[in-house]
């Protein structure tokens, strides 16, 4: 028989005999062409597998035309819609809507502008409602590879069960995270609950909740799952971390971070903190036991909040959209350590920011003019007046810095230490600068113009590895000496 494809090859259409091809890398037009003869039947669903826009190639391949289903092995390449598929074995159900592969599966996906590779052993997937599932599955979003039993692929997303995945591209990866599921929504994010982390063959402990971004192109920070370690003079050694329980839909409004430390002079120290938030307003409520303040020069000032009501407004577009306007109204009961004061607080801040271009250069500025009022107990107030101009770039190829001018006018009084504002104009300098392709510079530095010196300086150094990150940090204003580590990809 010719391997030309010609509708003339093939028997009638009440013929249900099988046909087989054993010719090297037939077309599948010849299947196409004797498919595209039968009428159309009445009432026939529009999802169908449409087979004139399928195509493949295969080591040979057997037909059932009766009930309309191709069984191709040997090299087997299919593509339709959106969907590349190579096996060693095919099976296509046109009627059915159905294909099933075997044996070295490769699977390319694309969703909007996001590719998606699974490699595995058994796959099928149904073109109707778009589900299928592979077994024995990997697949990955650089720099991140996940690996199950199975992949289910619902719609625009996947779950994958009995799974573990990393950061780290080596065989035998440094670390890993196991799991019963993760959820994956390609271009978006990954989630999973109960996550357990691993260093080698040892398990360390195990995550409530994780959730990893998977936007392309983001710029990525290595992941702190470790608890930060804290050297001071207010703690001697100070333990903390931040929980995100999925107490609420991942999509939904509500939100819960619980920030937990342990000191070894204070005790307990953290808190919790309840958000829901819409695209134009973000309200919270937060109880906390000796939380840091709000101004690092304040290294000995821990608040307890009990509690304290906020709510925001996010980023109001005025004047055509050119400025931006946002507000924050706050009420609640505060006592300071070590002090002890304690005192009821109403706090209200507006603020107007935009982007503004130099004249007669292409520097850019970011402009932003806030006022503030607070009151307190015994009607005592606190106001200030205050303009901030910052431009953020990359200065150099290795060193991407914001540089900012921050200046205040301040009227009445606060019974707080960490309420009060420490300079009165100011020049910051912050940003990561990066020495060679292992080691990283962060820093952040207060200048005081009225007092002409330092208000506060922040360094760290930084050791990037193949699958870990790691180093301390140096905090002047607090006297804190912290050590970090971070895994690369998360």
């Amino acid at each position: 028989m010719s391997s030309r494809c010609r509708r003339e090859s093939f028997p009638s259409s009440g013929d249900s005999e099988y046909l087989t091809m054993p010719d090297r890398l037939v077309p599948l037009c010849a299947l196409l062409l004797a498919l595209l003869a039968r009428p159309a039947t009445a009432g026939e669903a529009t999802e169908n597998l449409h087979y004139e826009t399928a195509k493949g190639k295969a080591d040979s391949y057997t037909l059932d035309y009766g009930s309309e289903v191709l069984t191709a092995t040997g090299s087997v390449t299919l593509e339709y819609a959106d969907l590349t598929l190579a096996a060693d074995s095919v099976t296509v159900d046109f009627r059915g809507n159905l294909v099933s592969a075997s044996g070295g599966v490769t699977v390319h996906r694309r969703e909007g502008e996001t590719d998606q590779v699974l490699t595995g052993q058994n796959f099928s997937y149904h073109f109707g409602d778009q589900t299928g599932q592979l077994d024995e599955a990997r697949v990955a979003f650089p720099p991140l590879f996940f690996q199950g039993k199975t992949i289910r692929m619902t719609g625009n997303g996947m779950i994958v069960e009995g799974a573990s995945f990393t950061g780290c591209d080596r065989p035998h990866p440094h670390y890993r995270l196991t799991t019963r599921s993760i959820e994956i929504l390609p271009g978006e994010k990954a989630t999973a609950r109960r996550a357990a982390l691993w260093w080698g063959n040892r398990r360390l402990f195990t995550l409530p909740d994780l959730t990893v971004s998977l936007k392309k192109g983001e710029k990525r920070e290595s992941r702190k799952l470790l608890p930060r370690t804290l050297v001071n003079g207010t703690d001697l050694l100070l333990l903390e971390t931040k929980l995100k329980p999925r107490l609420f839909p991942d999509d939904g409004p509500d939100k819960v971070e619980i920030a937990l430390g342990a000191s070894a002079k204070q005790g307990f120290r953290g808190g919790l903190e309840v958000t829901h938030k819409t695209p134009r307003l973000e309200a919270a409520l937060s109880m906390s036991r000796k939380s840091a303040g709000a101004d690092p020069l304040n290294s000995k000032v821990m608040l307890n909040r009990l509690p304290e009501l906020r709510a925001n407004a996010l980023a109001y577009p005025l004047f055509g959209q050119r400025v931006l306007g946002d507000a924050e109204l706050s009420l609640g009961r505060l006592r300071e350590f070590p002090s002890g004061i304690e005192s009821s607080r109403r706090h209200a801040v507006v603020g107007l920011s935009a982007n503004v271009r130099v004249p007669g250069t292409a520097l850019e500025l970011a402009v932003r003019t806030h006022y503030r009022r607070s009151q307190y107990d015994a009607g005592r107030t606190y106001s200030a007046l205050g303009l901030d101009l910052s431009h953020r770039g990359q200065l150099r190829p290795n060193l991407e810095a914001e540089i900012g001018y921050l200046t205040h006018s301040v009227h009445g009084s606060t019974p707080f230490e960490f309420d009060d504002i420490d300079i009165g104009r100011e020049l910051r300098l912050s940003g990561d600068w990066e020495v060679g392709s292992r080691w990283r510079v962060p820093f952040r530095m207060r200048y005081d113009l009225d007092r002409q010196t330092w208000g506060n300086r922040e360094v760290g150094l930084v050791r990037r590895g193949h699958c870990v990150e790691y180093g301390f940090t140096w905090d002047q204003a607090r006297s804190e000496l912290g050590l970090e580590l971070g895994f690369v990809g998360l």
